[in-house]
């Protein structure tokens, strides 16, 4: 990863626990878009989508991939020139959360230009049971390669006490999370779970009737999907979880 310039970094980490976003410029959402909020999202949401569907009708899904992929360099030439490598050391002298661990996880995985970004609860540890549950899914069941996959959080840290709420934890955290994701570019972002969803496509949005459909976010395909912990609690939610992660796989592949 290339080197970068310590005031530069210093300057960050001041900036953050100011409770400044980092400079990553996001247009305006038009009034009538189910985002009009959420700092991923550039312009008319809808516009890509229906380009999606309809280059679907007339290239191979290569040929629609690189095409949609064009595009969303273009949509996001404007973002900051903050490194993967500076965004993740000032995430972790992040201190803007009272009675949470430290320092914050950092995303496990491809973190360079990963196909697919699953965004958990929480970042997690690479090698508990929850992840083995989702690789072994993964490996048996789509045609979605482990090596083209980053895992990353919606929270960076972990509450030493119990909380009442998370949404202000959740607002801290969002400006890395929103980062990683402009620097990560993927072809899809996978949220895990009620929670993690809504932070992305609002509190309108259901699990139960929303999984397994591709939202727009911009130049951003993001899919909602069950929390691992769900889908391993009956076989019916596991059959839930595998046919969303086929039907990713062949949006990212087929």
């Amino acid at each position: 990863m290339n080197e970068f310039d310590l005031e530069h970094l210093h300057s960050l980490v001041d900036a953050i626990n100011d409770d400044k976003v980092l400079d990553i410029p996001v247009a305006q959402q038009p009034e009538t878009s189910r985002t009009q909020e959420l700092s991923l999202s550039y312009g008319d949401s809808r516009l890509l989508g229906y380009l999606a569907d309809t280059l679907a009708n007339h290239l191979t899904n290569d040929k629609r991939q690189e095409v949609l992929t064009d595009l969303r360099i273009k949509l996001t030439s404007t973002k900051s020139n903050v490194s993967l490598k500076e965004l993740w050391t000032a995430t972790q002298h992040c201190t803007k959360c009272l009675n949470f661990s430290q320092p914050a996880s950092l995303p496990v995985g491809k973190t360079s230009s990963p196909d697919i970004v699953f965004v958990h609860d929480n970042v997690p540890s690479g090698d508990g049971q929850y992840e083995q549950f989702l690789s072994s899914l993964m490996l048996n069941e789509t045609m979605i390669s482990l090596d083209k996959c980053v895992h990353t959080g919606l929270l960076r840290c972990k509450p030493t006490i119990k909380l009442d709420s998370f949404d202000q934890p959740i607002k801290n955290c969002s400006s890395y999370l929103y980062s990683e994701i402009e620097l990560f570019a993927p072809k899809l972002i996978i949220t895990l779970g009620s929670q993690t969803t809504k932070a992305f496509l609002g509190n309108q949005t259901r699990i139960t009737s929303d999984h397994g459909r591709v939202f727009w976010l911009g130049p951003w395909a993001i899919m909602p999907t069950y929390s691992i912990a769900h889908a391993m609690r009956t076989d019916t939610n596991t059959s839930h979880l595998v046919a969303d992660l086929q039907y990713a796989s062949v949006f990212c592949y087929s």
